[in-house]
Parts: C-alpha cells; structure tokens; sequence
C-alpha cells in the first residue's frame, strides 16, 4: 500500500513496477492493481481515483504518481535533510540522542535509498562522509579516533 509519503516511494515502485511490466496483463488491470494499491484517503488514493480507470489514463495515473511522489530531486532533498536532521539533533541534545544500533539503522536507510538514487559514497563521499559523521555522538568518534576531523566540521 503506497500512502503518498515519499519516502515510501522507492519500496513501492520497485514491488508495484512488477505489475507495470507484466505482459500478461491488460492496462485496465494494472490500473486496477494501481488503484487498490493505494492507502485509503491518502494523498495518492487521491491522485489516483482523480482518474477515471480507463486505457487512456493508466500511463497517465503513473506518470502523475512519478511526478507528485517519485521526482529523484525530491528525494534525495528529502533523504539529506534527514541526515541534516540528525546532526541537528546530536548537535542539541547530545544526551538524548538514540541508541547505537537505531542510529545505524536510521543512517543505513537513509544513505541506501541515497544510494538507490546515485548518490554513492563513490560520487559524493566528500560530501556524505561528514555528515553521516556529524550525527555520531562524540564518544563514538573518540573511539575511532576521527574526534579531530570532527571538529573541523
């Protein structure tokens, strides 16, 4: 189920786009499968239940759904303003900031979809690895010795 959050978006497309590639099915199905896919009431059930189900409308009804939920630009804004979020927050309340282990995960969610849309660490590891420091807490920096740098930032 797509809710029309964003961040949701790439997990979405890449089960439902296995629906958009079928062969063996007709596009008034797809639309259909499209239709119910989405979260009752959400913005996206909006979209999509905008458009009457017809043959016409279903590439128009992904092109849309690209356009309002999926813009690459837009997510990778989005993703590198919850890495800016993180820093923020181990900037302010360094005492309160999450376990170890739930700021991996949140870290690694947000640098794979990065990832996923072409920010690699290869292209733009100048630019990530500071910031993906930054949400550390400082204890942990001592311990792998990158205190120094951080501070530089």
């Amino acid at each position: 189920m797509f809710s029309g959050d964003p961040k949701e978006y790439l997990t979405f497309w890449s089960i439902f786009s296995k629906i958009h590639d079928s062969e063996d099915l007709t596009t008034i199905d797809k639309f259909q499968y499209l239709y119910q896919s989405m979260e009752p009431h959400s913005k996206a059930a909006r979209l999509i239940s905008s458009l009457p189900i017809t043959f016409e409308n279903y590439p128009n009804a992904v092109e849309q759904l690209k356009l309002r939920f999926g813009r690459e630009d837009l997510l990778v804004q989005i993703y590198v303003r919850d890495l800016l979020s993180l820093v923020l927050k181990n900037a302010t309340t360094a005492k309160n900031t999450p376990d170890l282990a739930t700021l991996y995960y949140m870290l690694e969610t947000k640098l794979r979809a990065l990832e996923s849309l072409g920010r690699t660490k290869e292209k733009f590891g100048d630019f990530l690895e500071p910031l993906v420091e930054s949400c550390l807490p400082e204890n942990v920096l001592r311990a792998v010795g990158k205190e120094k740098n951080f501070r530089k930032y």
